[in-house]
């Protein structure tokens, strides 16, 4: 099918080699909590926000968002488009509400999961009327109709599904008003974790994130090859059919050995795979276990959007609590050859050096160590540079196609590249080309660009003399 609609074309072509020796960025996060909006994109600034929106994390090791999170706000990170998926387990905590024998108002948690059966509800007498008082222990809703007490379940009922932030509530009889009720917790909340399959994440992309704007993706708590493959085939369609780019950054299973992270499969520009593992302290249990790779990914990634696009994370300090290559033997800490090891079969290698924890060096899953896309910061300012010009470009669609229009896109094209020298996203670049192409409705737009590159290796010269000049 012929490509009638108008839009900007931009090919990347690259004419360096990389040989040994010779902004803040959005990322979005798919995941699971015991709170929160299901099925749609929450954006939020810092780890406060999102426990606000997602509950805390009581869940030991089968809730992921809010690790994920913590890690990535440990490592400064930036904003963050958050997704939570739930299976069709999930369900609201409820409580049900009495006149003598008879059910008349039924209380369900705002939202699908566990953090419902905290929340509980005061019924008190207001003479013949009655008021409700909500609390999940952080904050108290009280409904008492201006200090007057509700008459009838509907009108409470309207008052609450008005007005809370914690619970909706039905009237299930009008006819008598409900009992006064001792504080009770809602209770039988289930968080919808545990059944969930590769197509309810790829499906989100699609249904949810296909069209957001973010430059790097994570999802906490999946290490598996093939769902890594499946996440990348998402990623890069976005790219084609909706010129957005962004990076899939992942890891590896817990105490997974190099031969096996070595064999994966999933390759590519946009993906960067992390490895070992990392220790992690659970924040409401205090009780300290060893977690994956994809949530070592998540600290990684906070480390990357801080710096995004143009200084590299390779030897940069990762605030982690420990990494653990090997559980039962306690192998935190990859040496020299392993780290070689890992490099050579394009996986991110996070060590300690000096006296700090860091990356070896960032790369990423591309299938040549020569090329310049194996760094991760080179793909991250093509992505960067490749966004600004075609929102720029995209602006001149339906212009007429003129040589004072073509002058004037490329006066707009290297004022913008000036600016990337002068914040150090590149390191030089030649005067921008634009030509009519051979159709008239076409112009041809010609950029050459130096991305600003990493220090990877020093060559120091020592001479040893016995002339001292003295």
């Amino acid at each position: 099918m012929s490509q009638l609609r108008p839009k900007v074309n931009i090919d990347v072509k690259s004419d360096i080699a990389l040989l040994a020796q010779t902004g803040v960025a959005t990322t979005a996060f798919i995941g699971t909590s015991q709170w929160g909006p299901i099925d749609t994109v929450t954006t939020v600034n810092n780890l406060a926000e999102a426990i606000t929106q997602f509950g805390d994390d009581i869940s030991g090791e089968t809730l992921t968002l809010i690790k994920g999170l913590d890690l990535y706000y440990r490592n400064v990170g930036g904003t963050a488009k958050i997704v939570r998926i739930a299976d069709s387990d999930k369900t609201k905590s409820t409580l049900t509400l009495d006149a003598g024998s008879t059910s008349v108002v039924r209380v369900d948690g705002k939202y699908y999961g566990t953090y419902g059966d905290n929340i509980m509800v005061t019924v008190t007498a207001n003479g013949l009327a009655k008021d409700v008082n909500i609390t999940d222990g952080i904050s108290t809703e009280t409904y008492d109709n201006a200090g007057n007490g509700y008459l009838t379940n509907n009108a409470l009922v309207t008052a609450i599904n008005a007005g809370s932030n914690l619970v909706s509530s039905t009237s299930l009889d009008n006819t008598y008003l409900v009992d006064a009720l001792s504080q009770t917790n809602l209770a039988s909340g289930d968080d919808g974790e545990d059944g969930l399959v590769t197509s309810d994440y790829t499906d989100i992309l699609d249904a949810e994130l296909l069209l957001e704007n973010f430059d790097i993706l994570c999802v906490p708590g999946m290490t598996a090859d093939a769902f890594q493959t499946a996440i990348m085939a998402k990623v890069n369609s976005r790219v084609i059919a909706e010129d957005k780019y962004s990076v899939y950054i992942s890891g590896i299973a817990v105490d997974e050995t190099i031969a096996t992270a070595s064999e994966r499969t999933t390759t590519g520009q946009r993906f960067t795979l992390v490895a070992p593992n990392c220790d992690y302290t659970n924040r409401i249990s205090d009780v300290s276990t060893v977690i994956d790779g994809s949530y070592l990914a998540c600290a990684y990634a906070g480390l990357v959007a801080t710096n995004w696009p143009a200084i590299s994370p390779t030897h940069k300090i990762l605030n982690v609590e420990g990494l653990s290559i090997l559980e039962s033997a306690s192998t935190i800490y990859y040496n020299n050859g392993q780290q070689n090891q890992l490099l050579n079969s394009m996986i991110t290698p996070i060590t300690k050096i000096g006296t700090s924890i860091m990356p070896t060096r960032a790369v990423t899953r591309h299938t040549s160590t020569t090329e310049v896309y194996y760094e991760q910061n080179i793909v991250d300012i093509i992505h960067y540079v490749k966004y600004d010009i075609l929102n720029l470009l995209t602006g001149f669609i339906g212009k007429p196609n003129l040589s004072r229009i073509r002058a004037v896109i490329a006066k707009n094209i290297d004022g913008y590249l000036e600016q990337y020298k002068l914040d150090e996203i590149i390191n030089d670049f030649t005067a921008t080309q634009v030509e009519e192409g051979t159709s008239t409705d076409t112009i041809n737009v010609t950029m050459v660009i130096k991305p600003t590159f990493a220090v990877n290796f020093i060559n120091v010269t020592l001479t040893i003399s016995s002339l001292w000049g003295w």
